[in-house]
């Protein structure tokens, strides 16, 4: 049980918290951390312990809660969040963001440039916990998993409505919300907030979206990771109503579902993934990575590692009942069905699928790597399909064995069920048959400036590691090129 006070704890992050996220965040962070002022905007100040008299004008006279601030703020405004334990008032009350106004969390307290916050080590933890009652052994006062909650929590810890883009929420972790929808995080009514540097740790939703509950909204999300959080359907994210998300360089981990879409569960809704992983999540159902359901979708530098379903088909991916999707430059490797698609499931829908690599993945029936696999695929490789038209590779060869860097390996616990599982390194190893054998013509344009050179123009620039993404003239297959940023340094045969 907790002894010390959501609102008097103040506390620096946790060497293994570090280790996680130096884990999961493959990519570098976005340099999009900052937003231009203008005219007589205001930043507010919010430090838990401060003086209920607090007026947040200064770190000195900080509001001691975020509710504070969120009640005073004006399009335009900053507001500044210390580290420390912030909850809303009760279990039917959130974090509702303001539209125009950006919430920045990650401060020590007595910054005055928003450039000098650390958000990794000054945790700014807004909890669901409003009793104060969850598991919290190792004082981070961070649902790590949904077993942790206890008690009487937040339906929803962060709400929007109707916002825009210019709504912000940059540099908190999330945590111990406990409802029906979107428990860590609920956008309705044409949402489409800014979502960076956040973690969803530790939130449990009864129906729809653990971490993020979508509803005709489309949220952009930057270096964002989901991690243990749980749901009936959208373990970490849950698309509905025509949701329009945009992911770029987010992860989902360890998240479970009853139903489908482990990581993410889309119906009738338009994704797009740049730059994103699943790993490790599991669905009883469909889906254990992602599920889409008359639904489009495009995915750009995606790799789909350990995710498993209990029951029914698609381990890594399902796709079913229409729209129009676009897979380009993926990875699937050990992702198991315990029926038929380790690696994805198609039912009345049929992908682009170019410049992929699907490698041991596993089911019990028909199609270990694919079921339903679809006519179009391109310059990709299918382990155990020999045919080679469009340019793929012969997947019976073994001289096709992609030669990752290091295979994942499960620990002996069944892919995604535990938290130690190793995901592997998934570059290529300069022996690889994959290296300049995909296709440049299917890259798409850097529509999110993943570089930040300001050109949206041109053709994506990067690998899912943030490298670049085309080295000696063609394209490597999968998620990350192999380059000269890390060649030098790994063996050059393998195995």
């Amino acid at each position: 049980m907790k002894t010390i006070s959501h609102h008097t704890k103040q506390f620096v992050g946790r060497v293994t918290l570090l280790l996680t996220l130096a884990l999961l965040c493959f990519a570098p962070l976005s340099t999009a951390n900052a937003q231009p002022r203008t005219g007589t905007a205001t930043t507010h100040f919010v430090k838990a312990g401060a003086n209920s008299n607090g007026t947040g004008t200064s770190w000195a006279n900080a509001f001691p809660k975020l509710q504070d601030a969120l009640a005073v703020a004006q399009s335009g405004d900053e507001i500044w969040v210390a580290a420390g334990v912030y909850t809303p008032e009760n279990a039917q009350s959130s974090f509702t963001l303001v539209d125009g106004v950006a919430i920045y969390g990650g401060f020590a307290g007595n910054e005055i440039a928003r450039s000098a916050r650390n958000w990794k080590t000054n945790l700014t933890v807004l909890s669901g916990d409003v009793d104060g009652d969850d598991l919290n052994s190792d004082g981070n006062f961070i649902s790590e998993s949904v077993t942790d909650i206890l008690g009487t929590n937040s339906d929803v810890v962060v709400a929007s409505n109707g916002v825009s883009r210019a709504a912000r929420l940059d540099g908190v972790i999330v945590t111990g919300g406990k409802g029906g929808n979107g428990a860590g995080m609920n956008n309705q009514n044409s949402s489409s907030p800014t979502v960076a540097n956040v973690i969803f740790w530790g939130n449990h939703a009864g129906s729809h979206g653990g971490g993020m509950y979508n509803n005709n909204s489309s949220p952009l999300l930057r270096d964002v990771v989901f991690m243990n959080n749980q749901a009936g359907r959208g373990g970490g994210i849950a698309n509905l109503a025509s949701s329009s998300p945009v992911l770029v360089n987010v992860t989902f981990k360890g998240n479970r579902v009853a139903n489908q879409g482990g990581g993410m569960h889309s119906v009738n809704s338009t994704s797009t993934l740049w730059n994103v992983s699943f790993f490790g999540n599991h669905a009883d159902g469909e889906g254990g990575g992602m599920n889409n359901d008359m639904g489009d979708a495009s995915l750009t530098n995606v790799v789909f590692v350990g995710n498993t379903t209990a029951t029914t088909v698609g381990g890594g991916m399902t796709n079913v009942n229409g729209g129009t999707l676009t897979l380009t430059n993926l990875t699937f490797v050990d992702n198991r069905s315990t029926d038929s698609g380790g690696a994805m499931y198609n039912y009345n829908t049929t992908p682009a699928i170019r410049n992929t690599i699907f490698w041991n993945n596993g089911g019990s029936e028909s199609g270990s790597q694919i079921n339903g696999k679809p006519e179009g695929i391109r310059n990709s490789l299918i382990q155990g399909d020999s045919n080679t038209d469009g340019g793929n590779l012969d997947g019976t060869l073994e001289s096709n064995n992609p030669r990752f860097v290091r295979q994942p390996s499960d620990g002996g616990d069944g892919w995604g069920v535990g938290n130690n599982d190793d995901y592997g390194d998934l570059r290529l190893l300069s022996s690889s048959a994959l290296i300049g054998k995909g296709n440049n013509s299917f890259l798409p344009a850097d529509a999110q400036d993943l570089d930040g050179d300001a050109n949206t123009s041109e053709p994506l620039p990067v690998d899912r590691g943030g490298h670049t993404r085309v080295v000696d003239g063609t394209v490597d297959l999968g998620a990350y090129e192999y380059g000269l940023h890390y060649r030098a340094f790994l063996p050059q045969t393998r195995k």
